[in-house]
């Protein structure tokens, strides 16, 4: 119960971070759509942003895999999470439902927390040393940028007498 407690009030404090109170979902703005009354894309402007989707959807499919990879090996420090991070982290001009997809995917997937512009993805392990990590991001639904990718450790409860 204490990890559970602990972990939900980082993940709040995230959350809070990252969140907005701005009015419900709809579902225009989950999918990506754009915004009603929106001139069409131009073609240029269409191919770039079909060149982005793929780019953005092959990095992470590598994310995810690679992610997981790395959690099976048990590491034994955040660094070698945050470098994975560093090496994937922003993602732009994603489609949503696809990213979503993905991660769902994950033998370490958690949850995603749905909030009114965002969505936050977390994936969770625990190792062999009883040392794990909560790994997330926030994914925008309009844009389908991602932001404040982190890591955190997952410690055991203390030990009790």
């Amino acid at each position: 119960m204490w990890q559970q407690f602990r972990w939900r009030s980082v993940l709040g404090s995230f959350c809070i971070a990252v969140g907005d109170a701005a009015g419900p979902v709809s579902a225009q703005t989950a999918g990506n759509a754009p915004p009603a009354g929106a001139p069409p894309a131009s073609s240029e402007a269409g191919q770039a942003a079909d060149a982005q989707v793929v780019t953005c959807t092959r990095k992470i499919e590598s994310f995810v895999r690679e992610l997981d990879d790395l959690l099976a090996s048990d590491p034994m420090s955040l660094d070698s999470v945050q470098s994975l991070l560093n090496t994937y982290f922003p993602l732009k001009g994603c489609r949503v439902d696809r990213v979503l997809e993905v991660c769902r995917q994950s033998k370490y997937f958690l949850e995603i927390d749905e909030w009114p512009k965002e969505y936050v993805v977390v994936f969770d392990s625990i190792g062999l040393a009883k040392i794990g990590y909560h790994v997330s991001f926030g994914l925008m639904k309009e844009s389908g940028e991602s932001m404040l990718p982190g890591v955190v450790n997952k410690l055991p409860p203390p030990h009790r007498r």
